[in-house]
C-alpha cells in the first residue's frame, strides 16, 4: 500500500506539502499553534457619520449632522499561521459596547479572531461607525443601520479580495458581540429594502442613509457587478433583532445563538436594552427580540439556525470577564465552529463505486467517490493504488490474491478542506468465468448486439444442457434450461434491458462447460 504522501503527492502536487503527512480535522480541531495578523487594513473609505459628543465614554450622536464628519473604516485580519489553503471560510467579528463605545481590538474580539483563526479560518476584527441617540427610539435604529452597512461593506471587502487573503467568497461569515452581534443579526435577516427601519429614509428632516449596500467600498467587481455584502452565516453572541418578521423561512443563512437568560443588557426574551437604565430621565431604546423569540419565530418558518441557551452567564455570554486573565468559555469556538461546520462547510455523503467482488483473472480495478469533492483520502488494505484521477476522485486497486482483507476506504473533503464521514467497501474474490472458445459448440450473434442476441448449436450435443448468461463479475443475468440439447438450435436470450459492456454465455453440458465473450452496445 502505498504511503498518504504518495497519495497526496500524486493527487495535489505542489500543494501536497501544504497537507502534509495526513489531513487535520480543519475546523472541528486547531491546525495552526499560532497565527499571524495583518493590522490596520483599510476596508471602507469616506464614510459619511454624525458629529458624536462624547460623555463619560459614551458618544451620543446628532443625527442631524450626517454626513458633517467622514471616516475610514479599519479591520485587523487574522490567519493560522503557515496556512495555505486558497479558499478558506473568514468570519468578521464585530465588537459590543452599545453602538457608543468599543474598538476593534477589544479583548474578546482579539480571543475570538485567534482562536477561530488556530481552526483554520481567516478572520478579522472590524471598525464600523458608532454614535447612537438614547433618547429617540427611532433615531436609535438609524445607529444599528449605519453599523449594519459597515458590516456589509466588510464582506464585500473579502469578496473582492478572495485571493489576496486566500478565502472563499461564498463562505464569508459575520459575528459579534452585543452591538455587534445586532449587526451580525441585521446581516442576515433585513437583507431587503423593504425591511429597512423608517427612520433610515429621509424622514423628518433627517438624511437618507442609503441602501444596504451603498455606502462604502467594493460595491461592484472589476467586472462592474454589484457585490453583495450579504453574509452566509451568522454567530451572534447576546444578540437581538428589531423585528423577528424579518426572519423569512429555509433560504435565510444559518444564524447561530448564544444567549444567557440572565443577559442584563440585551434582553434573552423581549424589552429594552439596559432596561436597570430606564429610571434614568431621557433613556428610550427601541424594542428588541432577542434569543427566544428569535428561535421560536425562526423555527415556526423553518429557518436554519441554532439557539444555545445559557442561565448564569449574563451578557458575557462567550468571555468571562471575571476572571484574571479573563477567557474564552471553552464551549464557544467548538460549538460556534461546529456550527458552521454542519451548516456550511462539511461535505455530502460520499457514495463509493466499484466491484465489491473481483475476478481473480482482473484484480485491477476502477473506484469512485465522484467530481463534488474537493479531495478524497484514500486508505486501501489488502492491494496497491496504482492510479488515481483528482479530477473525479478515483483510483485504480491492484488487488492481492493472497491477502486475508481486502479493503477500500475513502474519506471526503469539500473544497475548504472539511472532513466528511468515510465510507468503505470489502472487495471479495471470486472464480470467475474462464474464457474458453470452441467453434463446433455454438456461435453467437449478432456481436456486438444492442438488444437480443442469438445462440446457435452447431455441435451435435446429447442430453440437458444450461445456457446462462454472466456479467463480466460472474453474475448470472439470464439462463435457460435445455432438456435435450440434441433437439435445440437457436436460443434468444434478451440484453436489452442490461447496461453496455461486456458478458459472457455460458453452455454447461455434462460433458464440457464453454464460454463465449459478447458485447451489448
Amino acid at each position: 500500500m502505498k504511503s498518504l504522501i504518495s497519495t497526496l503527492s500524486l493527487l495535489l502536487g505542489s500543494t501536497a506539502s501544504l497537507l502534509a503527512q495526513s489531513l487535520p480535522d480543519r475546523y472541528r480541531s486547531d491546525i495552526a499553534t499560532a497565527v499571524t495578523v495583518t493590522p490596520g487594513v483599510v476596508f471602507s473609505t469616506n464614510i459619511p457619520q454624525v458629529s458624536t459628543t462624547n460623555l463619560a465614554g459614551v458618544r451620543f450622536a446628532n443625527e442631524q449632522t450626517y454626513g458633517n464628519v467622514r471616516v475610514t473604516l479599519k479591520m485587523d485580519i487574522y490567519q493560522p499561521q503557515g496556512d495555505t489553503l486558497s479558499k478558506r471560510p473568514v468570519i468578521i467579528f464585530c465588537f459590543g459596547g452599545g453602538f457608543v463605545g468599543g474598538s476593534r481590538d477589544a479583548a474578546d474580539m482579539v480571543a475570538l479572531a485567534q482562536s477561530f483563526a488556530k481552526r483554520g479560518y481567516v478572520t478579522a476584527s472590524i471598525d464600523y461607525r458608532l454614535g447612537m441617540n438614547l433618547s429617540d427610539p427611532e433615531k436609535a435604529k438609524r445607529a444599528v443601520y449605519r453599523a449594519l452597512q459597515d458590516g456589509r461593506a466588510a464582506v464585500r471587502f473579502f469578496r473582492n479580495n478572495a485571493r489576496t487573503y486566500g478565502v472563499d467568497p461564498n463562505q464569508v461569515y459575520i459575528s459579534g458581540h452585543s452591538a455587534g452581534a445586532f449587526v451580525a443579526c441585521n446581516n442576515a435577516y433585513v437583507d431587503q429594502e423593504s425591511e429597512r427601519p423608517a427612520s433610515t429614509f429621509g424622514v423628518n428632516g433627517l438624511a437618507d442613509l442609503g441602501t444596504l449596500d451603498g455606502i462604502g467600498d467594493n460595491q461592484t467587481d472589476t467586472a462592474g457587478n454589484p457585490v453583495s455584502g450579504k453574509a452566509n452565516a451568522v454567530l451572534s453572541f447576546a444578540g437581538a433583532l428589531g423585528s423577528v418578521n424579518d426572519i423569512e423561512g429555509p433560504n435565510d443563512v444559518p444564524v447561530a445563538l448564544f444567549h444567557s437568560v440572565n443577559d442584563p443588557i440585551v434582553p434573552y426574551y423581549q424589552g429594552q436594552p439596559f432596561s436597570f437604565l430606564n429610571f434614568v430621565p431621557g433613556i428610550n431604546l427601541p424594542v428588541v427580540y432577542g434569543g427566544d423569540p428569535i428561535n421560536a419565530r425562526a423555527n415556526a418558518v423553518g429557518a436554519p439556525h441554532a439557539l444555545y441557551t445559557y442561565y448564569l452567564r449574563g451578557h458575557d455570554v462567550h468571555y468571562n470577564r471575571l476572571t484574571l486573565p479573563a477567557y474564552l468559555y471553552s464551549d464557544i469556538v467548538p460549538q460556534g465552529s461546529g456550527f458552521l461546520y454542519d451548516f456550511r462547510l462539511k461535505p455530502g455523503a460520499a457514495i463509493l463505486t466499484g466491484p465489491a467482488t473481483v475476478c481473480a483473472s482482473t484484480l485491477a480495478q476502477t473506484y469512485s467517490i465522484g467530481a463534488g469533492f474537493g479531495y478524497c483520502d484514500w486508505q486501501v488494505a489488502g492491494g496497491t493504488i496504482t492510479a488515481r484521477d483528482a479530477a473525479t476522485n478515483s483510483v485504480t486497486v491492484a488487488w492481492s490474491e493472497t491477502a486475508v482483507i481486502r479493503r477500500l476506504t475513502a474519506t471526503p473533503y469539500s473544497r475548504q478542506l472539511a472532513r466528511g464521514a468515510a465510507v468503505g467497501l470489502t472487495v471479495n474474490l471470486t472464480d470467475c468465468p474462464t474464457l474458453l472458445t470452441n467453434a463446433n459448440a455454438f456461435s453467437t450473434y449478432p456481436n456486438p448486439t444492442s438488444g437480443t442476441l442469438q445462440v446457435q448449436l452447431t455441435e451435435s450435443l446429447t442430453g440437458p444442457a444450461t445456457i446462462r448468461l454472466l456479467d463480466k463479475l460472474g453474475t448470472v443475468r439470464t439462463s435457460t434450461e435445455l432438456p435435450d440439447a440434441s433437439a435445440a438450435s437457436t436460443q434468444t436470450l434478451d440484453l436489452s434491458a442490461l447496461p453496455a459492456g461486456v458478458y459472457y454465455v455460458q453452455l454447461t453440458t455434462a460433458q464440457k462447460v464453454i464460454t463465449q465473450r459478447v458485447q451489448k452496445e
